[in-house]
């Protein structure tokens, strides 16, 4: 080997963006179930923070499901496993869709992952015996959910770069776990519930 030649080491180039869907006007997804399914029912297209308003509208469901007296554990619990799974499992099948339609990995607007995320955080948290204990459950379930969400504690920040719908839901079911052990804790230990 001559003296000024180094032996060739190949680097590998990471992957290309993904190429965004044709007709990507602005009103395109509005046609599409897929569109509808991964914004969260249209969530994702709210201004200003499209992940809190998917959070947000799982809350309510919660809420409006478990208003005392009709209110029961385990179907609730059951209620929010089945949004957790299905919406996991649709993010999944979904994803590689959802980033080349937007244009970028685990788009803003897709917010299925938030109603999975938000659900696990709901599961199995103190009943309500009326609106204010409803209110503080949903309320901290809410708030830990949202700043775990945007922290991202480890694994989920690392986990978030898993492949297509992986990397969008992983991160959200993570946070979702987390903030259902904080709300477990401090609704049973602090608050008293």
């Amino acid at each position: 080997m001559p003296e000024n030649t180094k032996p060739h080491t190949h680097v590998p180039e990471p992957p290309p963006p993904l190429p965004p869907l044709p007709s990507m006007q602005p009103r395109a997804g509005l046609r599409d179930v897929r569109w509808w399914t991964m914004t969260g029912l249209g969530t994702g297209a709210l201004p200003v923070m499209p992940g809190t308003w998917g959070s947000a509208f799982v809350v309510v469901v919660y809420a409006i499901l478990a208003f005392p007296p009709v209110a029961s554990a385990w179907p609730l619990a059951v209620v929010l496993a089945g949004v957790a799974l299905v919406s996991t499992v649709l993010c999944v099948a979904l994803g590689g869709w959802a980033e080349r339609f937007w244009g970028q990995k685990d788009p803003g607007a897709v917010n299925l992952d938030e109603f999975a995320g938000q659900a696990i955080a709901l599961i199995g948290l103190p009943m309500a015996t009326g609106w204010a204990t409803l209110v503080v459950v949903a309320a901290t379930a809410f708030v830990a959910f949202r700043v775990l969400d945007i922290i991202k504690p480890f694994p989920a920040d690392r986990l978030q770069r898993l492949p297509r719908g992986w990397g969008i839901a992983v991160d959200d079911l993570i946070a979702g776990v987390y903030a259902n052990i904080l709300c477990q804790l401090f609704l049973r230990l602090v608050v008293g519930l």
